[in-house]
């Protein structure tokens, strides 16, 4: 990967990157590629990175988070680091390996909760009708 000035900052030693998010990039390294049809004569070429490592690096290819399980969920751009795990439902946390607490909001635990919520409203206080209302 490139910076503005065309320099390498993450060198080739990846086998895959995902787009740059709030300054940050997931990385597998150590992969296998697995065809999604390799016993079909079909001709499909796509195909999943199996074993490996993943990372969370920033631009300068400094591992923030090792073991970090690509989660298309996750919004990068709501980064907080903390000293502990984060207390909010709705954010995952992760131990950076500086030994703080990187933690990112989780659109999927995010739906969910609202979710839950939208029962929980819906059971204890019912919409009423009021297309009879005498007003």
């Amino acid at each position: 990967m490139l910076n503005s000035k065309g320099e390498i900052v993450i060198p080739a030693q990846y086998n895959d990157l995902t787009n740059v998010r709030g300054g940050l990039v997931m990385a597998i390294k150590d992969a296998k590629k697995k065809y999604w049809h390799e016993n079909e004569p079909s001709g499909c070429n796509h195909f999943s990175w199996v074993e490996g490592k993943e990372y969370l690096i920033d631009t300068n290819n400094k591992i923030i988070i090792e073991n970090f399980k690509h989660n298309y969920n996750l919004d990068l751009f709501s980064l907080k680091i903390e000293n502990a795990p984060a207390p909010e439902a709705y954010r995952q946390s992760f131990l950076g390996a500086d030994g703080r607490y990187y933690s990112f909001i989780n659109y999927g635990t995010l739906n969910l909760l609202a979710q839950h919520l939208s029962v929980y409203i819906t059971r204890f206080f019912p919409v009423q009708d009021f297309s009879r209302s005498p007003i």
